[in-house]
């Protein structure tokens, strides 16, 4: 190809046709059309003007004459006001690279602004633009587009489709191409939503667009060939011409049919386009790209045991990616929720921290190898750091979509994998999955306790006493009365054995956990009473075992857990193995911390990414959890159904950051309860008086049942007013949650008094709540108490419905609360970085900074 002319000389060559441009606008125009242009839509008209009047001016253009040159010196950028110009960028065949191909090639319309690639990744001109028809362009220097985006970061997306360039840079179809020619390429790229069970295409349409699954999932088959049915997840391609799977004969048909199983969005490209970049990147046209998933798997040694059949479609439950640069995919101390997938050529690097937080050697890897397959099972902790090489393939599969395989396949499909978890966290997960669907996103159960043996046996003392008292009244009525024992046996055994039952679910209902998130003590008597108590695990401060001499020898001890909360300690008697849950709860704050600085480390990697324009978008799902929600209600019968909204009914307001709770109706009715019986009575009365005027009585009593009725309406209105007082004042208290504090309002009416009390989310130690009585069990209402450091002590939710609920939210935001805090100081640490890396670069240049770190 030849060189590049100077831009010199192709400005004189442009200057050379404006005679025959007809649509000449004086620089006087230059605002007006500055109003129009489409990437300064939204900006302040007198700052754009300010910055852009000084190198900005139209230039009329013949037809054939060349506005840029590939590999060209940048100076101008030029926005298209009228005509048409034809785009071209140049690259080596992969064939013969001493020739060149076209790869991209277009018709640019009004609007168009020619040269923005050149801008946005500081290049030479990226492509041959030469003028179709007579034009007008109004040409920018790009020193003053410079300027603009300086001022105005948020121009750089409107000048390029960035959300999709980075999207078509993780996609695995496109690995190795370049930027710049992606970039031309998501100019094309049209978007689609579609439903679940939409039919995308047939055999016989002709194939005229490659489709991209950007989020979602796809089948396809053919209704003569079931055994070729493939699932395809995100990130795969679909639309190649022919039948599934090679060795058949293409024609330009699709060959088969496409049909989202789950809503889908669709990235779409004309296959025109790709032909051309196929010159250049000939495995952008390759078929095989869907069978590699599938290939994959088959490799995976977790999954040996299942079959092909179930394999393929595991497939389209993954997470297809391509991985461009260095990055970091799992963090060491992070709560990980995927298995991760290297692909056969891909390579990694695995680093870790010992408890001394001292560097462990890294290790280097090549596919195909799996990491954090323990995500498929139970959340934990990730143990070590896995950091991509550039131009690496990954399957990511999520958790939930798992999860969602094994709702569709069966549960007996987790059994087949080959997964070694240690016996304690099995159970763990377990519990969590049957027991415990309370615990929060990404929380999983630790260790699960219950009472020494030796609080069964206490609580069964009374019952055992009546069985052997019962046991001698037996014997001693056989020999007395043989005829009456089974009077007295029968009735006396059913009491005991239903004492036993009572002391051992009494038994069992009391329990202590520890969770990845938090400690757990709950205290419950059937139908009767319900205490939970919690704290994160930030925020124990100390944990003491205390343990007599029988506790020693037989294994049991108190667990006393300190907070910085006023009212001390949560406290666990008799528990099994004290020091080893001491261990437990130690163990879980140290990674509970390992994983908030985990967190920050990957805050600073993608603010990093963000600055220097590297941003890759890696969705993690196939399946969203808006499906999830639907798929766990469509389990529900319907009286399950009705029960649970009887259960869950709550007097509370939910806005975008805060959730206001009020007292529950049945304390209402209760402060109601006397003044509407004493209305009803009063009324009752009057009715009766006034039923007496139809019947002849003396005109003396009528009078005086008159006034009776005139002076009882005072009362009544008395009443009434009781009752809208009652009803304003239990309206008013009210007891809310926003992003970062605790409130809890008591107002009366009339602006008589109002109590406001409140505390910072980062104040709060631990959170109780009691049921306290079989109505407040039934209708499922009760207290909340959060305790707090500040100086006004607990705060106290009276009354609230749904308990449990009220006192998961707090939880949730709290946890919320300090994640977001552990991200803005990593966040606080960045804004030092420009003067830390001017410093380090300029030192390592020999020159002066021009600004100190201070």
């Amino acid at each position: 190809m030849a060189k590049a002319e100077s831009t010199s000389s192709k400005d004189s060559n442009t200057d050379s046709n404006t005679d025959a441009a007809s649509s000449y606008k004086p620089h006087s125009a230059v605002p007006s059309i500055l109003t129009q242009v489409s990437f300064l839509q939204g900006l302040p008209p007198s700052e754009v003007l300010d910055v852009l009047k000084s190198g900005t001016d139209f230039l009329p253009m013949r037809e054939g004459a060349q506005l840029t040159e590939q590999d060209g010196e940048p100076d101008y950028l030029y926005y298209l006001v009228q005509g048409e110009v034809l785009l071209e960028r140049n690259r080596p065949s992969a064939a013969d690279p001493e020739q060149w191909v076209v790869v991209v090639q277009r018709v640019l319309k009004p609007g168009s602004l020619i040269g923005r690639f050149a801008l946005i990744y500081n290049l030479p001109y990226t492509s041959h633009t030469t003028a179709k028809t007579d034009v007008l362009v109004l040409r920018f220097r790009t020193s003053v587009l410079e300027r603009l985006l300086y001022r105005f970061p948020e121009v750089r997306s409107k000048i390029a489709p960035q959300d999709k360039i980075n999207r078509l840079r993780t996609l695995p179809l496109f690995r190795g191409v370049e930027p710049v020619t992606l970039s031309y390429l998501a100019e094309e790229v049209e978007t689609e939503d579609c439903p679940a069970k939409k039919l995308i295409y047939t055999q016989d349409q002709e194939a005229q667009q490659l489709y991209l699954i950007n989020t979602g999932q796809v089948n396809l088959y053919h209704p003569r060939l079931a055994h070729r049915r493939l699932w395809l997840g995100t990130g795969n391609a679909f639309g190649f011409p022919g039948s599934i799977g090679p060795g058949q004969s293409k024609d330009n048909r699709y060959g088969h049919w496409a049909e989202t199983t789950a809503p889908t969005n669709l990235y779409k490209l004309p296959w025109s386009s790709l032909h051309r970049l196929a010159q250049r990147y000939p495995h952008v046209i390759d078929e095989q790209i869907q069978f590699e998933p599938f290939e994959t798997l088959r490799e995976v040694s977790v999954f040996s045991r299942l079959s092909d059949e179930q394999r393929r479609k595991l497939a389209g439950y993954c997470s297809f990616q391509h991985i461009p640069q260095h990055h970091l995919i799992l963090q060491q101390g992070d709560i990980g929720d995927s298995m991760w997938i290297l692909l056969k050529g891909g390579k990694a690097i695995i680093s870790a921290l010992d408890q001394n937080t001292r560097a462990l050697p890294r290790v280097p890897v090549d596919g195909v190898v799996f990491f954090h397959e323990t995500a498929l099972r139970t959340a934990r902790n990730v143990r070590a750091t896995v950091e991509t090489e550039p131009g690496s393939l990954w399957l990511r599969l999520h958790w939930q979509d798992f999860r969602r395989y094994l709702n569709e396949e069966g549960e007996g499909q987790l059994q087949k994998l080959n997964i070694q978890i240690p016996e304690e966290e099995r159970r763990g997960a377990e519990k969590l999955a049957q027991d415990y669907e309370w615990l929060g996103e990404g929380e999983v159960l630790v260790s699960y306790n219950h009472r020494h043996w030796i609080a069964l046996l206490d609580k069964l003392r009374w019952p055992t006493l009546v069985f052997v008292l019962a046991l001698i009244s037996i014997v001693g009525l056989l020999q007395t009365l043989p005829g009456l024992w089974l009077w007295w046996g029968i009735p006396i055994s059913l009491i005991v054995i239903a004492f036993v039952l009572w002391g051992v679910l009494d038994y069992y209902n009391d329990y202590f956990i520890v969770t990845s998130q938090r400690v757990i003590q709950q205290e419950k008597v059937i139908l009767t009473t319900e205490y939970r108590r919690e704290a994160l695990l930030e925020q124990v401060e100390r944990v003491d075992v205390q343990t007599s001499f029988w506790g020693t020898v037989l294994g049991y001890g108190t667990l006393k857990i300190f907070t910085a909360g006023t009212t001390g300690f949560i406290e666990f008697d008799l528990v099994q193995r004290p020091d080893h849950l001491k261990g437990i709860i130690f163990e879980e704050s140290r990674l509970r911390k390992m994983r908030y600085r985990a967190e920050s480390k990957l805050v600073i990697q993608n603010t990093l990414e963000q600055r220097l324009g590297t941003t890759m978008s890696l969705p993690s799902r196939v399946r969203s959890s808006i499906n999830d929600q639907k798929m766990d209600d469509a389990k529900m019968t319907n009286w399950q159904r009705f029960w649970h909204s009887v259960r869950t009914r709550e007097l509370k307001q939910i806005s975008a950051d805060k959730v206001v709770w009020r007292k529950h109706w049945l304390i209402l009715i209760r402060q109601v309860l006397v003044p509407l019986t004493l209305m009803l009575l009063l009324l009752t009365v009057m009715l009766l008086m006034l039923m007496s005027n139809r019947f002849a009585v003396l005109d003396a009593i009528q009078a005086f049942i008159i006034g009776l009725e005139l002076v009882l309406i005072f009362p009544f209105l008395f009443l009434v007013g009781w009752v809208i007082y009652v009803v304003i004042d239990w309206w008013n208290d009210y007891y809310e949650v926003t992003k970062d504090r605790i409130v809890d309002v008591e107002k009366l009416p009339f602006f008589l008094r109002e109590i406001r009390r409140e505390a910072p989310l980062h104040q709060i130690q631990d959170v109780t709540y009691r049921i306290s009585s079989p109505v407040e069990m039934l209708l499922n209402y009760g207290n909340v108490i959060v305790q707090t450091a500040a100086s006004q002590g607990a705060l106290t939710f009276v009354g609230v419905p749904d308990p449990r609920g009220v006192k998961e939210e707090i939880n949730r935001r709290v946890v919320e609360w300090r994640r977001q805090d552990e991200l803005r100081k990593a966040s606080d640490q960045l804004r030092d970085l420009p003067d830390w890396f001017e410093l380090y670069n300029r030192l390592e240049s020999g020159q002066e900074p021009t600004r100190l770190i201070e």
